[in-house]
């Protein structure tokens, strides 16, 4: 607990990565009533960027990532409360519990000033009101039921994976209550209805710019594969023998809906070779795992006659998933480059009047406004210099071509190859010099292309 403690407690791991930068820079804009043009769907709703809007205010990026603590901390308790009620043993969803803490996809969210704890936020109630649904009769199961709705539909709009959830919350509502099914269905169908009809252009544009684009498969089958095993082979092994047990308790029904909520997130990546967030999209297998690897354990502890053995044995599991939880939060925290040095530079030789294009589009924006104007700072991939409304790839060439920009930022990891071989041998030499360059070495948890340069071209002086 004391190793759990420590990694959960550790928030100035690195500086913020890119998504962090995007949450605090829009969620700083909408706390003050300035206007961005994707705040409206940016990924979900305005939800998470009104919660780390206001921690920034409080304390920037690390204040955000210790308001994810908290949650992450909330998320633990309502996960104690439905596991008791799922499989009616304390025992049991106390030890889930202390299981769910020391797995690294859980430690790590509840570090990272993103959606994704704000999801898990709301995720974690509603699986405590699914159980209390399978549980009470009468007055009591339709309020649940409500309940369940309202909380599965916002944490889809504070990140749509929750919805690979909601059928699954229905078919165990209905296997239990068709009544109680009917009425989750036309609660949670209508919230979400209702929200995709008031949002229907701002979805369209995420639809087409973040999973048409972003999430296209970027990893092989085999390297995706591997990294799943990594935060489920141990857990997935306990949890089919744990299975075993709850089953001879007369929980044959929990135990397989656990083993198959497991499997949504890490189907939908395995099979579309997606490497983008599943080191996160994992903690959702991780929960469904731990209450059968728990009910395993005590097993062990309480039930055994070779009680001293069993215990060694748990003693070394649990050392097992330490070991390995500090390896995998390790890898995490040292997944994108430390933006220090580039970030100070930029702070000390820039005045109100400096225009940056940059590679890591918020970087800058989360550092430097309001010093700069949001005008002043474009987006390498997102840039329109003719102003026809295509943001091409010409565009950018251009607009370095012609010196728009006092300093452009170059960081390898999300340009396309050809564009950014093409500004770096062909176009910034035109009019611009290299003034700082840095090398990084990263992990390859949210990048295959780990190791790379950041470095920042300034406009030359005219003679």
């Amino acid at each position: 607990m004391l190793v759990v403690i420590w990694l959960r407690v550790t928030l100035n791991f690195n500086t913020p990565y890119l998504d962090e930068c995007d949450y605090l820079f829009v969620g700083r804009l909408l706390t003050s009533g300035v206007e961005w043009k994707t705040q409206t769907y940016i990924f979900s709703s305005n939800i998470p960027l009104y919660i780390f809007g206001v921690a920034d205010k409080l304390g920037g990026y690390l204040a955000g990532r210790a308001f994810a603590m908290v949650l992450g901390i909330f998320s633990l308790v309502s996960f104690y409360h439905a596991i008791k009620h799922l499989l009616n043993d304390r025992s049991t969803a106390f030890i889930a519990v202390f299981l769910l803490s020391l797995q690294a996809p859980h430690i790590f969210i509840s570090k990272f000033a993103t959606y994704d704890i704000v999801c898990l936020t709301f995720f974690m109630p509603a699986l405590w009101c699914l159980a209390l649904v399978l549980r009470e009769d009468g007055q009591r199961r339709l309020l649940y039921v409500v309940l369940c709705a309202i909380l599965c539909f916002l944490a889809v709009i504070s990140k749509y994976i929750a919805l690979a959830y909601s059928p699954l919350f229905f078919l165990a509502i209905l296997w239990r209550d068709r009544k109680a099914a009917a009425v989750f269905f036309g609660v949670g169908a209508g919230l979400l209805a209702s929200y995709i009809w008031w949002y229907r252009g701002d979805l369209m544009l995420l639809y087409q710019n973040q999973i048409l684009g972003d999430h296209q498969p970027n990893s092989t089958y085999l390297q995706i594969i591997g990294i799943v095993l990594q935060y489920t082979a141990l857990l997935g092994v306990l949890a089919i023998v744990g299975a075993s047990v709850v089953r001879h308790k007369g929980l044959l029904p929990q135990a397989i809906g656990l083993l198959v909520c497991a499997l949504p997130l890490l189907v939908y990546h395995i099979r579309g070779r997606d490497l983008v967030s599943l080191n996160k999209h994992a903690v959702y297998a991780v929960i469904f795992l731990v209450p059968l690897v728990a009910a395993f354990l005590r097993q062990l502890v309480f039930e055994r006659k070779q009680h001293r053995f069993s215990q060694g044995g748990v003693i070394l599991i649990i050392a097992a998933m330490v070991a390995l939880s500090l390896y995998q939060v390790r890898e995490m925290e040292r997944s994108y480059p430390n933006t220090t040095n580039i970030t100070s530079y930029i702070l000390q030789h820039s005045t109100q009047q400096t225009k940056i294009m940059s590679e890591d589009e918020y970087l800058f924006r989360y550092y430097c406004y309001p010093k700069l104007g949001i005008p002043q700072m474009s987006e390498l991939t997102w840039f329109d210099n003719n102003l026809d409304g295509k943001f091409e790839r010409q565009d950018v060439i251009d607009g370095i071509w012609d010196g728009k920009f006092d300093y452009v930022y170059i960081n390898e990891l999300s340009a396309p190859f050809e564009l950014r071989h093409t500004l770096i041998e062909g176009v910034l030499p035109h009019s611009y010099e290299k003034v700082y360059e840095e090398s990084y070495v990263n992990s390859e948890v949210m990048n295959r292309h780990n190791v790379g340069k950041m470095i920042l071209y300034k406009l030359k002086a005219k003679p």
